[in-house]
Formats: structure tokens, C-alpha cells, sequence
């Protein structure tokens, strides 16, 4: 759904099952953003989160951190509660992505 908003909005977007593949797809592939679940499997959103920070190429990508827990201590640019509200979304992305 978040994937169909951002497309109709003209963003570019990759999906991942997990932390591990996003991982992956990330040494390949520079984003200019990182909308990261905290609760994913294989590899959860804190997890994936420290391998991020921790590669110095990968380190510098701002990431929002989406959950539905109330427990929300993360390192992350930006923390959305689930349910997604969209308009918070493609502001927060906005900030941390000026267009142009």
C-alpha cells in the first residue's frame, strides 16, 4: 500500500521482505531514503538499523522508522506510529528529501 502511495506520488521505490535482503539490495543500490520497519523477519529494523550505520557508505542514508509498538527507542532521522497516516509520511519525506 505505502509502495502504490509513493509510486502515485512519482518516487521511485524498492521493497524488501526483510532486513537481510534490504541489506543485500542495499550494496547495490544507493536510496536517497530508507522507510524501515522495526518488525521484520529474518532481520528486525533495530538489527538492520545498526548494520547500516555501522557500513560508512550505507551510514549516511536517512531512515524513518515505522512501527505500531510504543517502544520506539531507535536511532533513526524519523519515527511514524502505525497506522500509517499519509500525509505524515510523504512530509517526513519531503524534509528529509527536498525534491529537486
Amino acid at each position: 500500500m505505502l509502495s502504490d502511495l509513493l509510486y502515485g506520488h512519482g518516487y521511485a521505490v524498492a521493497c524488501a521482505e526483510n532486513g537481510r535482503r534490504a541489506l543485500d539490495y542495499l550494496r547495490v543500490v544507493m536510496p536517497s531514503l530508507i522507510l524501515l520497519d522495526l518488525e521484520m523477519p529474518v532481520m528486525d529494523g533495530r538489527e538492520f538499523r545498526r548494520w547500516q550505520t555501522s557500513d560508512a557508505r550505507l551510514g549516511s542514508v536517512p531512515a524513518v522508522a515505522m512501527t505500531g509498538s510504543s517502544d520506539i527507542n531507535i536511532d533513526a532521522d524519523a519515527v511514524l506510529q502505525k497506522p500509517i497516516n499519509p500525509s505524515a509520511l510523504l512530509n517526513t519525506i519531503e524534509q528529509l528529501c527536498p525534491p529537486g
